[in-house]
């Protein structure tokens, strides 16, 4: 997912920013699922959902020259949507014709996600309809009630901060997609729409260092 306004940057579209190697936010993104190639686990395609007015030129393409030939040519554009949501089901539509076993949904912004995560999603999807990464939050949570007072304390080992990517059995996948656009109904994240329609969400553990490039400061990690 790349389709973004990158708005608390700024304006500055965080999957372009290159470093001085020249690689960029979102190369770095697509290199680490060299994984599945090292592991022989065939890719069929990689969608990456753009914004619609980026989908003519060659901006993106040449965001991901350092992205080497076994990834690079199965990389395809599509236009993003109005919301993220509108964006990934217009990915997961890109690949009816193929219709993959798996897809993992993951942000383009998201550039230092580790092998052992990706490799531990496609493992357990061959258990669970569903998977994702997540940390336990680091601060107490606390939920509040419509006057901002605390309605309830919430048990922290009983919470996730989830992360991408986001492993799913794609017809399972694409079919939540299609409801919730049919009952126009709009989520935070993918998982929530598979939990509607579908049901259960594993969890496997993520990573803090997985973190989404989000703020200027965020690019100190990525030595911009």
């Amino acid at each position: 997912m790349a389709a973004g306004s990158s708005t608390r940057m700024g304006g500055r579209k965080k999957e372009l920013i290159e470093t001085e190697e020249g690689k960029t936010v979102l190369s770095a993104s697509v290199n680490a699922f060299l994984v599945l190639v090292e592991h022989k686990i065939h890719i069929t395609r990689i969608i990456i959902s753009v914004p619609h007015e980026s989908i003519d030129d060659n901006i993106f393409f040449n965001a991901m020259r350092a992205v080497p030939p076994v990834l690079f040519n199965k990389i395809q554009l599509v236009k993003g949507g109005r919301t993220r949501q509108e964006s990934v089901f217009n990915a997961l539509k890109a690949l009816e014709t193929d219709k993959p076993r798996f897809v993992l949904i993951h942000d383009g912004a998201r550039p230092f996600v580790s092998a052992d995560i990706i490799l531990s999603l496609i493992e357990e999807l061959n258990h669970n309809d569903a998977a994702a990464p997540g940390i336990v939050p680091v601060d107490t949570i606390k939920l509040l009630d419509s006057e901002s007072f605390v309605k309830e304390h919430l048990l922290r080992k009983q919470l996730t901060c989830i992360q991408t990517p986001q492993g799913f059995v794609y017809e399972k996948i694409l079919d939540a997609h299609k409801k919730a656009a049919i009952d126009n109904k709009e989520y935070t994240d993918d998982t929530e729409i598979f939990a509607n329609y579908y049901g259960k969400v594993k969890v496997i553990p993520g990573d803090e260092k997985n973190i989404k490039i989000t703020y200027p400061e965020d690019l100190e990690k990525f030595n911009v």
